[in-house]
């Protein structure tokens, strides 16, 4: 089915959702001469005017309204778009319309949240429904999920067969404002991560739900460092990552790793019934 759209991005009025916008026409207008058409949604038109004016005036960019809470809106964006870029958070609140929506119409679905409660949810609840509908659901995609989840494979693949590691460490660095007199984030980020904390037992019934089966550790296990430590190669403090990543990262090495139906057959040129 032809898409009025190549690309939306939704909630392009806000913090990251402009970011996102004015780059992607950016970078169509750089490497691919303008052959996409963009369109940037969200609820006040007037704001999404705004955005269109920061973006580059060479690519084809049109303005839709749709609003979460009107489900006749989303579902005139998804189906008038080959990929939805969701940045409207948090997600656990304002996603699953979203990405119901793109299954139901077959769109492809990105977001960049941080929230592994939603995504594996949403994982379990629409993964067989977008297959069938010929169309992706990908969620993480942004600073600092996908270095994390890259820089993992890239590890591996340093060592070469039969070898490999027997774990990853990773850390991220943050400039905490002090020399910019920024903070480090922004409020959606920080409510995300209060929502997670406080509900992360429904992140294990969600789990258990789905039945996934761990994947075989190498080495056996590494005691996990709980409390604050210092480390002399950053020459920093360092506590665990209390963010999406690391569910991020073990949900890919689940699915490089899962088990396929294996049959294996003898062949022979003929068979001999009888004695021969």
């Amino acid at each position: 089915m032809s898409r009025t759209y190549d690309f939306t991005v939704f909630g392009a009025t806000g913090f990251t959702g402009e970011k996102i916008a004015k780059l992607l026409s950016e970078k169509i207008t750089s490497r691919y001469n303008g052959a996409f058409k963009i369109a940037i949604s969200g609820r006040n038109y007037g704001k999404l005017e705004k955005v269109k004016a920061t973006m580059d005036d060479t690519v084809s960019v049109d303005i839709l309204v749709a609003d979460v809470q009107d489900e006749n809106s989303i579902s005139e964006m998804t189906r008038q778009s080959s990929m939805i870029i969701n940045c409207v958070g948090p997600y656990r609140y304002y996603g699953e319309q979203i990405v119901k929506s793109c299954v139901e119409n077959g769109t492809h679905y990105m977001d960049i949240s941080g929230e592994p409660e939603f995504i594996e949810n949403m994982e379990l609840k629409y993964k067989k429904a977008a297959a069938e509908n010929n169309c992706f659901i990908v969620s993480g995609v942004g600073f600092d999920s996908v270095p994390a989840d890259l820089g993992c494979i890239f590890t591996q693949r340093q060592f070469e067969h039969p070898n490999i590691p027997a774990y990853v460490e990773s850390f991220l660095t943050v400039d905490t404002g002090e020399s910019t007199g920024k903070g480090a984030g922004h409020y959606a980020t920080y409510e995300s991560a209060v929502m997670g904390f406080a509900n992360q037992h429904k992140l294990k019934a969600i789990r258990k739900k789905a039945g996934s089966k761990r994947i075989p550790l190498v080495g056996g296990v590494r005691p996990r460092t709980l409390k604050p430590f210092y480390n002399t190669e950053r020459k920093a403090y360092s506590i665990p990552f209390p963010g999406s990543d690391p569910s991020i990262v073990k949900r890919t090495q689940y699915f490089l790793h899962q088990k396929v139906s294996l049959f294996i057959y003898l062949t022979f040129s003929s068979f001999c019934r009888n004695k021969c």
